[in-house]
C-alpha cells in the first residue's frame, strides 16, 4: 500500500490553474485527509508507504511525525512537484536532496524511497536514477508501464525490478498494472495465470466461472513471507518482510540470505 502525500490544488493537470505561486491561497485538505487514511490503516492493521511532498511537510510537519509514529514509511515525493521533464539534474540534485533531509529530520527515521511527482521517470528520465542513488535513496517507486500523456513508460518493467540509469542502478517498484503475466490465487487455492475479463454487469469473471465484485482474492500462505500488509516498500530489501503480493513478485531474484542483490 502507498499513498501520495499531496493537497488536490498540486496534481499536474491544474498546474495552468493552481500555479505554485499561489498554493497558499488555497484551502488546504490535505492533513484530514491524510487523517482519515491513517484511521483506516489503523482499522484494518495496514501499514503503508508516504510518499511525503516537501511543501507539505514544511507547512504541516507533525503531520509527518504522525505517519511515522504510527508505524508507516515515510518516503519522498520531492519538493515542490515538479516533474522530472521539467528539470535538470542539477536541479533535481538540489530537489532529492533536500526533501530527503527535510523528512528525515521531521519523522526521524531514514528516508529510503521515492517517487517522482506524475510517475515522471521514463525512458528519457532515467538519468534520475543516478541522482537518487547518489543522495542516498535505497529504491525508486516512479515507473507506471503505462502510455499516458503526460507520463508512462510502457517499455518499463511490470515488476519489482532492478532498473538502471546512467551510471548506477536501483530497486524498482513500478505501479501496479494488469497484465497477461499475472497469476491470480483463489482462497479454495485454485489460481489462474492472466487477467479478469469485467463483464456488462460490472462484475469480474475468472476462467473458473467465478464471479465476484470486485477483485477478491487472496495471496497463499508461504512458510517465508510476512503477513501481507506488514511493511512498506523500504523492506524491498529484505524480501520476507514484503507485503504478500509484492514477495511473491521478487522471490524469484532473491539469494540464499533474502535480499535482492543489488
Amino acid at each position: 500500500m502507498s499513498v501520495d502525500v499531496e493537497d488536490y490544488f498540486q496534481v499536474q493537470a491544474f498546474a495552468h490553474h493552481a500555479p505554485r505561486s499561489g498554493w497558499d491561497r488555497w484551502p488546504s485538505r490535505v492533513e484530514g485527509n491524510t487523517h482519515r487514511l491513517l484511521d483506516l490503516f489503523d482499522e484494518v492493521h495496514a501499514v503503508a508507504t508516504f510518499f511525503v511532498l516537501g511543501w507539505v511537510a514544511r507547512r504541516h510537519p507533525s503531520l509527518v511525525r504522525q505517519i511515522a509514529e504510527r508505524g508507516h514509511e515515510v518516503a519522498s515525493h520531492g519538493m515542490e512537484h515538479r516533474m522530472l521533464t521539467e528539470q535538470s539534474p542539477e536541479s533535481f540534485t538540489e530537489d532529492a536532496r533536500d526533501s530527503k533531509a527535510l523528512l528525515e529530520d521531521l519523522s526521524g527515521g531514514a528516508v529510503l524511497g521515492f517517487r517522482a511527482p506524475s510517475y515522471s521517470i521514463g525512458q528519457s528520465t532515467l538519468w534520475a536514477l543516478d541522482v537518487l542513488a547518489d543522495a542516498g535513496y535505497a529504491y525508486d517507486s516512479s515507473v507506471y508501464p503505462i502510455r499516458r500523456r503526460r507520463y508512462g513508460y510502457p517499455e518499463g518493467p511490470h515488476r519489482p525490478a532492478m532498473v538502471h540509469g546512467l551510471r548506477r542502478a536501483l530497486p524498482e517498484f513500478p505501479l501496479p498494472t494488469l497484465g497477461p503475466d499475472c497469476t491470480w490465487h483463489y482462497p479454495d487455492g485454485s489460481k489462474w495465470e492472466g487477467g479478469p475479463r469485467r463483464t456488462s454487469q460490472g462484475r469480474w469473471l475468472w476462467p473458473n466461472g467465478k464471479e465476484t465484485l470486485t477483485q477478491d482474492l487472496e495471496c497463499p500462505a508461504d512458510a517465508d513471507a510476512g503477513q501481507g500488509g506488514d511493511a512498506g516498500l523500504g523492506d524491498f530489501v529484505d524480501c520476507r518482510r514484503l507485503p504478500c503480493f509484492l514477495y511473491q513478485q521478487v522471490r524469484a531474484g532473491q539469494n540464499t540470505e533474502g535480499h535482492v542483490p543489488v
